[in-house]
């Protein structure tokens, strides 16, 4: 993966735990199970491949690509680079997306956070261990609790409340799709034309999601990303 990209996925997953969608140890488990270092051997061609699709010889693919090297290079990344330019974008509106929902949190927070503090404070004042640690620690320890209080507090709201979790509805299904084409790993080359549709999917409902969460946040819009253009390198026709 292209460490443009990831930085991309990365920094949509990491705001996705500060909307309580996804916790910080979810996120890690998650890139531990899906970008493994190094990746693990293909293995052999399923049995019912002929000699022909299981070969890996640039003269067996010329059977049914019949195009010079330097097109095939050409058609590869003009591929590769629309779908990285788009990728971003999807990227960039669910950023947007996720900064919405913040705002929309934020004063659900500030409203609870007295009570989320001193509920954290009692409960780590029952534990033992608690009061043999230095002033410091503990202060870390009611901060990581208080932030646990403030996502359990929040997480009921939103079950309670039709149009904050029709938000996490639209935020899980637009990062699903580009969570999946990320994973997906070809950069497009696989089924561009399907990854795309899912990208724009993506867009599509980070943008709704954006546009419902400034209106419940009073119109306040989150500062806008400029989108990285689309590269116009497509291989001459012939």
């Amino acid at each position: 993966m292209r460490p443009r990209r990831l930085a991309v996925l990365l920094a949509a997953l990491a705001t996705l735990g500060a909307t309580g969608a996804v916790g910080a140890d979810a996120i890690q488990e998650f890139l531990r199970r899906h970008w493994r270092q190094p990746l693990a051997p293909q293995g052999p061609p399923p049995a019912r491949f002929s000699p022909l699709e299981a070969s890996l010889q640039p003269e067996s693919c010329g059977t049914c690509h019949p195009y010079g090297d330097e097109e095939l290079k050409s058609r590869v990344e003009g591929i590769q680079d629309r779908h990285h330019a788009l990728m971003t974008r999807a990227g960039q509106a669910a950023t947007s997306m996720l900064d919405a929902i913040v705002a929309v949190r934020k004063p659900y927070d500030d409203r609870n956070r007295e009570a989320a503090v001193a509920k954290a404070r009692e409960s780590l004042a029952k534990k033992a261990d608690f009061a043999k640690l230095g002033p410091e620690e503990q202060e870390k320890k009611i901060a990581a609790a208080t932030k646990g209080n403030l996502l359990a507090m929040w997480q009921e709201m939103v079950e309670k409340e039709p149009k904050l979790k029709e938000l996490g509805e639209l935020q899980r299904a637009a990062q699903w799709r580009l969570d999946f084409v990320a994973a997906e790993n070809s950069t497009g080359f696989h089924a561009p034309q399907e990854t795309a549709r899912i990208l724009g999917e993506s867009i599509d409902l980070s943008r709704q999601a954006e546009v419902k969460a400034v209106a419940m946040a009073g119109g306040r819009t989150p500062e806008v990303v400029p989108s990285e253009p689309v590269p116009d390198n497509r291989p001459a026709v012939r």
